[in-house]
């Protein structure tokens, strides 16, 4: 009867200020969310591999590479000259050459686009133990062969009993031999598996270390570091071993050479704190609100005191009232979560049930929140009047004020540092450039004369890597240059070919000197990186020497920098020179109409299904990529 009555009046008071109610619930709901969701997402990335044996003796070596076009981490290392001089170390218990790769996979009926793969020698099945589930492992010396997850067997057959069935991958016919169980929340989750000598894998790949036991990562590290370097191609050249670091299989999944990184720790964790910020608010303007309401009750809390009612029952008479407010809370950040649970999911990649997680947090939160404000309650009836009651009020009002003019702060720097990162000159164009590439079977120019008769092209420019999607099929070369000084090292540059079209496609600036002639093959640019990096003093006119050219080629121009991976990353220094007859590459850049990407990516798809059916091919816009950046 009791508790009937204050649920009655405690429902009644929350009407009665509905106002500052909603406000106080939409605050802690949205706090809830941003905190628990970004918590969730901490922690997951935090336990990759945490069912992997012997994971904390797992590693990954990488390089950290300077003057880079696409990439600052190389990754790949060579068999014969790099891993075969780590196996021999006494505390090197194994090594597997990896290569993780995302690409399309059919069967007679369906198709699924980015399904994760690996290739592997048979010392991985030693060092991550894949459970298989049927058939045999004799696909790792077959490149005709392959083993799939028992999750890609239902998504493809509906049923994991696919030996002997064949699917198509890469442009090749493959018969399935072995499933395999699929694991979750691992750096080395894939849903198919090949070996033998596909891709050209053999020959460089990723290396997996597995280190004896009771030998530190770290410890190991140095000493690599220290190693001598290894002469390779009679001598010509060194394996350089004083840059190698060691990554832990744990920490791979946000290791900033990994490209399925999607988000740094940094920002996770100030998301979580703006979500604590947020539900701080919520529960002092809460509290501002609660300490004017008791004094406004102060003759009803007298009068029920007169009629017998102990302090007890008047402190659980409010515990009643936040403990409904805040449990309304609850029941809206689930509402929130609905609607944000998908391109949650999306964003992040989190497998397995997220749901029962965030109750452990919402519950947890909940709890401190209510015994937090029961001793308050406590506390403050005891002493309700004095100035005690005026200094809590005012110290309330103040820190929550304080915070949300914090908070607006961040948000307004954060805001306009995205504005002028999206909209500052990058030194090219990129908001109607796009990169088309074919797969190696296909006629790349046959594509491109097709590609550019469409009415929303503009213009294509063939055997070109577009800015932003460069690979590792980028041409590079050491050079010197004229007046260099003898202690000096030869600088390797990345190659853009065909350089006044790029110059021209991209409406690049020209700092000073000219563009290079028609027709001139011994007359190149660079850009601004170059001579800076390089302290080329004067740089127009000086000729340019690359190994074992006596003749060499003449800077004419030199061109501003462009931010081509990103715009917050330093510009590197690169050489523009004609394009050479001998290349040939199944990529393309398009230049397509202003506002017209969505009409030209259909136009594509149709084009590519109709004149090129079973060609596959891949589109991408430099604007979304961009976008994605930021």
């Amino acid at each position: 009867m009791l508790l009937r009555h204050s649920l009655k009046l405690a429902l009644r008071n929350l009407a009665k200020y509905k106002l500052q109610t909603i406000i106080s619930v939409c605050g802690l709901a949205i706090g809830f969310v941003c905190f628990a969701l970004s918590v969730s997402w901490i922690q997951y990335e935090k336990n990759y591999d945490a069912n992997t044996p012997d994971a904390e003796r797992l590693c990954m070596p990488y390089l950290y590479k300077t003057n880079t076009l696409f990439s600052n981490y190389q990754v790949n290392f060579q068999l014969e000259d790099w891993v075969n001089s780590v196996k021999v170390e006494p505390e090197v218990e194994a090594v597997s050459l990896t290569q993780r790769m995302l690409t399309e996979v059919r069967n007679s009926d369906e198709k699924y686009e980015n399904v994760h793969g690996i290739w592997s020698d048979s010392v991985f099945v030693e060092i991550m133990h894949p459970e298989l589930l049927a058939g045999t492992l004799n696909f790792l010396e077959n490149e005709n062969l392959i083993a799939i997850s028992n999750r890609l067997a239902h998504q493809l057959f509906e049923t994991t009993d696919v030996l002997g069935k064949t699917l198509t991958l890469m442009g090749r016919k493959r018969t399935i031999t072995a499933v395999f169980n699929y694991v979750e929340h691992s750096n080395f989750s894939f849903d198919f598996w090949l070996g033998g000598e596909s891709q050209s894998f053999p020959t460089s790949g990723a290396p997996l270390i597995k280190l004896a036991k009771g030998v530190d990562i770290k410890t190991f590290e140095k000493k690599l570091q220290k190693k001598e370097h290894i002469p390779i191609y009679d001598g010509l050249y060194m394996a350089s071993f004083d840059k190698v670091q060691l990554c832990p299989l744990k920490e791979l999944h946000y290791a900033p050479f990994n490209e399925d990184n999607k988000v740094e720790f940094t920002y996770l964790r100030l998301f979580a704190v703006a979500g604590m910020m947020v539900m701080f608010c919520a529960l002092f303007n809460y509290l501002s609100v609660f300490v004017v309401r008791v004094n406004l009750r102060s003759r009803e809390i007298a009068l029920r005191k007169v009629c017998g009612a102990s302090r007890k029952q008047i402190i659980s008479l409010f515990v009643i009232e936040y403990t409904l407010m805040t449990f309304i809370s609850v029941a809206v950040s689930y509402v929130l979560f609905a609607l944000v649970r998908v391109p949650f999911l999306n964003l992040t990649g989190i497998e397995g049930n997220l749901g029962a997680t965030l109750l452990l947090y919402w519950v947890g939160v909940w709890g401190i929140t209510c015994l937090l404000l029961t001793l308050f309650t406590g506390y403050y009836t005891h002493r309700l009047m004095g100035r005690w009651n005026s200094s809590i009020h005012k110290a309330a009002l103040s820190l929550q004020l304080v915070i949300s003019l914090l908070s607006l702060f961040c948000i307004c720097v954060l805001v306009k540092q995205i504005h002028f990162l999206k909209y500052a000159d990058l030194g090219w164009e990129r908001n109607t450039i796009a990169s088309l590439s074919v797969d190696a079977n296909a006629d790349a120019n046959t594509v491109a004369q097709q590609v550019e008769l469409l009415p929303t092209v503009e213009k294509v420019l063939t055997n070109g890597q577009a800015f932003a999607f460069t690979t590792t099929e980028t041409y590079y070369a050491d050079y010197c240059w004229e007046g260099k000084e003898e202690n000096t090292e030869a600088v390797s540059l990345p190659i853009i070919e065909n350089g006044n079209e790029i110059f021209s496609l991209y409406h690049m600036h020209l700092k000073e000197g000219r563009l290079p002639k028609e027709g001139s093959v011994d007359e190149v640019m660079v850009n601004e990186a170059m001579v800076r990096c390089n302290g080329i003093k004067n740089p127009v006119g000086k000729m340019l020497y690359g190994v074992g050219d006596e003749n060499g080629c003449r800077i004419v121009g030199v061109v501003q920098d462009a931010f081509i991976k990103s715009p917050t990353q330093p510009a590197v220094p690169l050489l523009f020179t004609p394009q050479k007859e001998e290349l040939k590459r199944n990529n393309m850049i398009v230049q397509y109409k202003e506002g017209q990407w969505k009409a030209f990516h259909d136009q594509v798809g149709k084009l590519m299904e109709k004149e090129f059916p079973g060609t596959m091919f891949s589109l991408r816009n430099t604007t979304d990529y961009y976008d994605e950046l930021l």
